[in-house]
Parts: C-alpha cells; structure tokens; sequence
C-alpha cells in the first residue's frame, strides 16, 4: 500500500441542523445498529474581501459496537449530540452550541436514476467537539496532497473562459482508495503563478478553504399583460478555493506507475456503481444496507 496522502479539514462554528439518525442495518449476515446523517455548521469566514455565510454539512456513520462489541466512542459521541446538542434551528443563533469538527474530504459519487453521473466533494468525521464560544474561531479549512491529474480552465456556456482555474488532484487515502478532487481559484496572481510553476503530474501540497453554501437566484418571466412573474431557486455551490500551495516532500512516494494504478481502480469503481445503478429497481426509500453507508 502506498502511504496515504494529507487530507484533513477543520470546521469550527455555531451548530446550525441537527440531522443524525438512529437506524438498523444488516452487515455479513448480523443485523447492527448504528447512527448516520449529518449535522449542518455556520461559519463565517471572508471570501473576496466581504463576510460570506456558509453551511457547511458534515457527514457521520457510527455502528453501535466496535468489531470487538465494545461500546464504539463515536456513536456515543453522537448519541450526544442528538440528546444534549442546541443548533440554531432549534434554539436559535444566541444559544447554539459551538462545535468543532476535524475530519476529511471525499467526493460523494452517484448515478441518478436517469444515468447522470453526480460527484462533489463532502466533509466526513467522526466525531462533534463542543467548545467554548468564548474560544470559537471560525473556520472552514482544507489541508492536502494531491497528485495533479488535470488543469484546466472554467468556461461559460458560450466557451468563454471565467477566470477560474481549476485542478483535479488525485488523493490517495487507507487502503489506496482514491478520490479525484476539484479545487478551483480565482485569483488572478494565483492563477498566473500556478500554471507557470505546477504541471500534470506533479505532488503538490494545498491549503485551500470550503465554500458550502447556498443561493438564491431570481428569474422573471414576461407575460403579455401585468408585471413579471418572478421565480426564485436555490443553487448549492461545494467549492474548495485555493490559498496557498507547493510541492509536497513527499513526492517520491509516488511513481506515475503508482498513480496508474490508483486511478484505474478509481475508475473500476465507478464502473461498478453504474452497473449496480442500471441494475437496482426503484426504491421506496425504506430499506438501509451496508452499501449505502459506504462500506
């Protein structure tokens, strides 16, 4: 196995949603227990010189007992925050808890019924740190190596380019599961200074920070006789923006030969989900089975 690349991210806030479930699951034949869900973080951070609000949503699965049926501290962890956690929709803001949560990113990757392949990135951890709100200092942060599989920069629907530069890094993570994750800037020097310096192929280390948030966008349409008809929809942005980067000391762990292989089982992978996809019958929603939890 190939050592395991930086893949770690910081989110610390006021606890805005609680949405952690209690739920039963059949693995290797034994029915098990365990919670899964997410809860939603406020953070504030500046994006482009101005205070942005963001949602960040951070996904949790904890069976009941470990594999030696002891009690598993991560789903105590969140039995807690079921029971004791104050997030803003329930309390409001002046009373929520403040969190922490260290964990990774990985792409969340799916076929839709009609065949559309879904991928973006999302936060995974195990655990929710109460903190003092006196000592809360907000963050939404993203440290990791990739290995440069693809730069490219971001058109608009006429072919124009938009000014973002986006990098698709692969990161090798236990076991050498591979996520090819985007990470765009903005940033006119950043930009220049990236495609001068880095290529496809090079092991960079990043720093970068979560942009989850969402919003509203208005259209109107025109009618023959009156006022528009306004139409309003929510658009969801999951963005990693650059803030620092350079090569990684460990860049000769990994061989292009190394990379290849990652990558092919990565697509491997996919593959496999399309067919399951094509195969599975419509579900009502009711039934919960080890594969959809992500092991």
């Amino acid at each position: 196995m190939l050592k395991e690349m930086v893949n770690n991210v910081v989110v610390e806030g006021l606890l805005s949603e609680i949405n952690l479930k209690k739920l039963e699951y059949t693995k290797d034949g034994e029915k098990k227990k365990g919670i899964n869900g997410n809860i939603k973080i406020k953070v504030v951070i500046p994006f482009d010189g101005e205070d942005k609000i963001l949602e960040v949503p951070v996904y949790f699965f904890a069976s009941e007992l470990t594999n030696k049926g002891n009690t598993n501290p991560a789903y105590a962890n969140l039995e807690t925050v079921i029971d004791t956690g104050n997030s803003i929709a329930a309390v409001g803001e002046d009373n929520a808890s403040a969190v922490r949560v260290i964990g990774t990113v990985r792409m969340n990757e799916y076929f839709t019924p009609d065949g559309r392949f879904i991928n973006m990135p999302r936060v995974n951890a195990s655990f929710v740190n109460f903190i003092k709100r006196e000592d809360m200092d907000m963050k939404a942060q993203f440290d990791a190596e990739v290995y440069i599989t693809k730069m490219v920069m971001d058109t608009d629907k006429n072919g124009i380019e938009t000014g973002v530069l986006r990098i698709y890094g692969a990161n090798i993570g236990y076991n050498d599961y591979t996520d090819v994750i985007p990470i765009i800037t903005n940033n006119p020097k950043y930009v220049d200074a990236i495609k001068a310096t880095y290529r496809e192929g090079d092991v960079i280390k990043l720093s970068a920070k979560l942009d989850f948030s969402n919003k509203v966008i208005k259209t109107y349409e025109e009618v023959a006789i009156g006022e528009p008809i306004e139409h309003t929809r929510t658009v969801s942005t999951n963005d990693l923006y650059i803030t620092g980067i350079g090569i990684s000391n460990n860049a000769a762990s990994y061989s292009p030969d190394d990379i290849k292989a990652c990558l092919t089982a990565r697509e491997k992978r996919i593959n496999d989900r399309k067919e399951k996809a094509n195969k599975k019958p419509a579900s009502n929603g009711t039934k919960v089975s080890a594969a959809n939890l992500g092991f």
